[in-house]
């Protein structure tokens, strides 16, 4: 079972596995300012962008063609959301931490991200051990469901394992049905995407955590697989 904080595109089928999404939040704009985005704009030399919402956010922005910065994307179908006026660049692997590799080997030092309020740290931390400085600008936040449908409880009961694509995922879980939080913890696999995803499940306790190396499937199985 594959838990995010907002609806995505439909995962692909894997062969020998069942999966089932769960959605336990929406996505609200955060008001940026455009003195605001200029001043960072100007302060970094690329931008990096790691999901379709922040695409289309940047994508609606009027910026001078001055401050044009090229903008690193985590896969082609978000660059695809980009306007033209943009420079994309698509580092070969998915992901957080494949963007922030490919600004270390192109040089970009001084990275824009914008995102989330709350992101899996994993760019984060690959960026910061390549010498990489990231400016993060939240431009979006994740607000949980209040509560879980039926059909999202009974998935929850029957499933071996969880991967958890964020932390705010963790997070609005654990509020928005504690009990079955707890019970889940004791008895099922939980994946993990990035740092502060993992750290947020160990912190509340859950009792077998693997990591993925990226958010797609194939990731998540490799990890379960392996652990």
């Amino acid at each position: 079972m594959v838990l995010r904080t907002a609806p995505a595109e439909p995962l692909e089928d894997l062969p020998g596995w069942s999966v089932d999404t769960v959605v336990l939040g929406r996505q609200e704009s955060i008001d940026v300012p455009e003195p605001l985005l200029n001043r960072a704009l100007e302060r970094n030399q690329a931008v990096a962008i790691t999901s379709p919402r922040g695409a289309r956010w940047l994508a609606d922005r009027e910026v001078p063609p001055n401050l044009l910065r090229p903008v690193l994307v985590a896969g082609p179908a978000t660059g695809a959301l980009l306007p033209n006026r943009w420079t994309r660049l698509v580092p070969d692997a998915t992901g957080g931490a494949a963007v922030a590799k490919l600004a270390a080997e192109l040089g970009y030092v001084l990275l824009l991200y914008a995102g989330a309020e709350e992101t899996a740290g994993t760019l984060e931390a690959q960026a910061k051990s390549l010498g990489v400085i990231v400016e993060h600008l939240p431009v979006y936040r994740t607000v949980g469901v209040e509560d879980l449908s039926k059909r999202d409880r009974d998935a929850l009961d029957s499933t071996r394992s969880l991967a958890f694509l964020a932390p705010s995922a963790v997070r609005h879980l654990a509020e928005a049905d504690n009990h079955r939080f707890d019970y889940l913890s004791r008895r099922a696999v939980a994946v993990a995407y990035g740092d502060a995803t993992r750290e947020q499940l160990v912190k509340l306790g859950w009792r077998q955590v693997l990591t993925c190396a990226g958010p797609a499937l194939p990731q998540i199985v490799l990890a379960l697989e392996a652990g």
